[in-house]
């Protein structure tokens, strides 16, 4: 009789110490993810520039939103994993509507399937099939050889064409599927931009962005161009598995030390100016820059991995087809995409694309050399900035330069400060205190930008505005031009006659400051759709987290528009307006150039 209560108490004594030690295991991680998320408030606290103007847009208040989200771990009834504390801290990070501010997961899980839609009037339709390309790091983790996935993805790519429709993914209607993947993965976000970007993740997932990734065979229901019936094909997910196991460590809990370590400022001399990150302001959107490279990196459907190197197509194109008779193109082996072409009306056209604002002073050479050639040949332009993602202050400023033959004023900005920005202000001015050696060093310094006395007196203003305002006591700087007052015209070569500039929502930071400053000096017409509204410059952080969380990106500033809108959650509407028709999708866009045209013929007429 002793021993069987003997058992039963220590039967209840190990059951009592299982769930003690478990109760403490999860407030242990509780406690960690709570301190995790107070380190990630005070970064926006003290580096968010947007946060006053996103409460009077959206009633979003910093306070709130991480109340919130510290009450989503205390209260959680089921177990808390670093996956579950990702998709709490990314639904955080998509509350302020902002296309800059994103986090970034440690993960190498990912899905992909050759194919990108486009949406016209609430239908999808196949915009291009594709050769997919894998990244070393990706390839590293690939569980399949690299020649089995080229064929997987011709396979793939053979049965279904350019211009059928999707149906359905699963049984789940394609328009229904997009909408899920806004609620989901996109908070909500219901502008133009915000669809592109569902109807670009269809096909393309990655986990490091914390979006929902499947695996095995998918049905996909697609009505064939020109059949009035619907086909069904299982095909397979290209996958990459996570390779990080979602495990809370035991003791969780992050020291002073590594929550602190990435904000501290490196105090290494610079070697020159281009080395000083106040200098490389970014304006691009990386998680949008990653999307696009899964079509803009890779060879199109029918180029062959095969062709020669001679045969190569390095220029930078966007979706569109050449817009009439081309009577001159850049080389295979430019960076630049542009050709000049003959209008309905006889007169001859440039066109010019620019797919990003990355590149430097290397690439401006041939921008300058294609300026000079449309100058003298051409009776307008038409500059095609679709899809571009942004890219650095000074090289749009340099490309800008091209495009005028007077003076055209830049917009103001307001920056959010700490003292790593008031150091290296101190520092920039330390550079500029002498003249330029010569034109030509002056030129490589600001990215190609054609920089003289004037510009280093207008930067040295900058960075006195800069020092002046934390002396003051300011959080955020006035209104205040970024580096230059005014885009002067590029002394090599600049355009004088009408300008055409091709804008979609796909259009971020850079590319949404590039048409405003044309449309405010009222130098170019704007065609399309209004850009997205990432209107500031993006500043990224490291993090030192056991939950798998990389880092994130924050926006540090607000640039505002002539009439002082700020274009950070507005963008940039055109001036004529235009969407995609299922003709355009199923016809070569079609549609879309005889309406570019039309729009050209107004400017010449």
């Amino acid at each position: 009789m002793q021993l069987k209560q003997f058992k039963v108490a220590f039967t209840l004594a190990m059951v009592l110490l299982t769930s003690a030690f478990s109760l403490n295991a999860a407030d242990s991680t509780q406690k960690a993810m709570v301190q995790d998320l107070k380190s990630i408030k005070q970064r926006f606290a003290v580096r968010y520039a947007p946060a006053e103007l996103k409460k009077e847009l959206f009633g979003w208040d910093l306070n709130r939103v991480f109340e919130d989200a510290k009450q989503q771990i205390v209260n959680s009834n089921g177990p808390l994993t670093p996956k579950s504390y990702q998709k709490m801290l990314q639904s955080l990070f998509l509350s302020a509507q902002d296309y800059h501010t994103r986090c970034m997961f440690y993960s190498t899980e990912l899905a992909c399937f050759p194919l990108k839609i486009k949406g016209a009037n609430g239908r999808y339709f196949v915009d291009k099939t594709l050769f997919l390309s894998i990244d070393m790091v990706d390839a590293f983790f690939l569980d399949v050889r690299l020649s089995d996935l080229d064929d997987a993805t011709k396979t793939a790519i053979d049965t279904i064409q350019e211009g059928d429709e999707i149906i359905a993914i699963n049984g789940t209607l394609i328009a229904d599927l997009i909408e899920n993947i806004i609620d989901d993965e996109l908070g909500g976000d219901r502008t133009p931009t915000g669809y592109a970007i569902a109807q670009e993740i269809v096909f393309a997932r990655r986990a490091k962005y914390g979006q929902a990734v499947p695996s095995g065979s998918f049905q996909l229901t697609v009505k064939q161009q020109g059949s009035y019936f619907t086909s069904t094909f299982y095909p397979s997910w290209i996958t990459i598995s996570e390779m990080i196991k979602n495990i809370s460590p035991s003791s969780a809990m992050v020291s002073p030390l590594a929550m602190v370590a990435d904000a501290l400022v490196s105090l290494k001399q610079p070697a020159s100016i281009k080395d000083l990150s106040i200098f490389k302001k970014d304006y691009s959107v990386a998680f949008a820059k990653e999307l696009k490279s899964f079509d803009k990196a890779i060879a199109a459907r029918g180029q062959s991995q095969d062709d020669d190197e001679e045969d190569e197509d390095f220029r930078q194109k966007s979706f569109l087809p050449q817009l009439g008779t081309v009577l001159w193109e850049t080389e295979l082996d430019n960076e630049i995409y542009a050709y000049l072409y003959r209008h309905p009306s006889g007169k001859r056209i440039g066109y010019l694309c620019l797919a990003t604002f990355s590149n430097d002073e290397i690439t401006m050479g041939e921008i300058i050399a294609i300026i000079k050639k449309f100058n003298r040949e051409s009776d307008a332009l038409v500059v095609d900035i679709t899809d571009n993602t942004g890219g650095y202050l000074f090289y749009m400023y340099a490309v800008l330069s091209t495009l005028t033959d007077k003076p055209m004023t830049t917009p103001l900005s307001k920056e959010i400060l700490i003292q790593e920005d008031v150091y290296e202000a101190a520092l920039y001015k330390r550079f500029m205190d002498e003249p330029f050696e010569d034109e030509e060093s002056a030129r490589e310094a600001f990215m190609g930008y054609p920089a003289d006395e004037s510009t280093r007196q207008d930067t040295i203003a900058f960075m006195d505005h800069t020092i002046a305002a934390w002396e003051s006591g300011q959080r955020m700087t006035d209104p205040f031009y970024t580096f230059i007052s005014q885009i002067r015209p590029h002394p090599d070569a600049h355009y004088s006659k009408p300008i055409l500039v091709l804008a979609n929502e796909m259009c971020f930071s850079c590319a949404d400051l590039f048409p405003a400053i044309l449309q405010d000096n009222g130098r170019a017409v704007i065609f399309g759709k209004k850009t997205a509204g990432a209107g500031g410059y993006v500043k990224g952080y490291q993090h030192a987290s056991q939950f798998g969380v990389a880092g994130f990106n924050l926006t540090g500033s607000l640039v505002y528009r002539a009439d002082g809108t700020a274009i950070e959650s507005s963008g940039v509407q055109p001036n004529v307006a235009y969407d995609l028709t299922a003709k355009d999708l199923q016809d070569n866009y079609s549609d879309y150039v005889k309406a570019v045209n039309a729009a050209v013929k107004q400017l010449i007429k």
